[in-house]
């Protein structure tokens, strides 16, 4: 491998062990795919990208720069320029050895932003909430998303389902689906000026034969203070 490749991608994987310790090389590889698919780029172009998003340069880049192109034009004609990257790019992300699938990476990232999303409102599927008292009743609250398995999804479970074991691919689909119910229940408790939740209850049910599954959450919005 090239020393400049070397040099820029040994930067970038040590950015990612400390963002993403737990599978910094796979982390990096969706968010190359991932901006492939979003910018319509090649994996060079997008690894050049990433580089400069997070402070890193590169050499061609900056001489195209310095020509007196713009910053995005260069980086366009340095990852033609450097098209042999694209093999290097592969075999560093493999000696690196994701332990985790793009979808495992594509579901956490989803399940965090889902989080911070909901950050300032207690949520609880008892009554009540040790610690806290009830001031005020704002009413019922859902959520709901349907979701399609979509006939990749169906295909892939079913070739899962043949040699037995965790039906992974439906998980993430749950997991999704739980997350994102949850989400607009906790909007909509937001809209009452709620900043908790009790008695939430889960339900789901499959739809047009188990083409689609809808995914409902329901509770109370409520009103609490710290107990003194």
């Amino acid at each position: 491998m090239s020393s400049s490749f070397d040099d820029v991608f040994n930067k970038l994987l040590n950015i990612y062990s400390t963002r993403y310790p737990h599978n910094p090389s796979g982390t990096l590889n969706f968010h190359i795919n991932k901006l492939c698919a979003e910018k319509g780029v090649g994996r060079v172009e997008a690894f050049i990208r990433i580089a400069y998003q997070n402070g890193i340069k590169v050499d061609e880049v900056e001489k195209i720069v310095s020509s007196g192109k713009s910053l995005d034009e260069a980086m366009r004609i340095a990852s033609s320029n450097l098209s042999w990257w694209d093999k290097l790019i592969d075999e560093a992300l493999r000696v690196a050895a994701p332990s985790k699938s793009p979808e495992e990476l594509e579901l956490e990232e989803f399940l965090k932003s889902c989080e911070a999303k909901m950050r300032g409102i207690l949520l609880s599927t008892t009554p009540t909430i040790p610690g806290y008292r009830i001031v005020e009743v704002l009413g019922p609250v859902y959520g709901l998303t349907i979701r399609s398995r979509g006939l990749g999804g169906r295909l892939a479970a079913s070739l899962e389902a043949l040699v037995g074991g965790e039906l992974t691919t439906l998980t993430h689909e749950f997991e999704k689906a739980r997350a994102e119910a949850l989400l607009r229940l906790v909007d909509k408790a937001r809209r009452l000026g709620a900043n908790a939740v009790i008695g939430l209850d889960f339900e789901t049910s499959d739809l047009f034969a188990g083409i689609a599954i809808a995914f409902s959450v329901y509770g109370t919005a409520v009103k609490v203070e710290k107990e003194k």
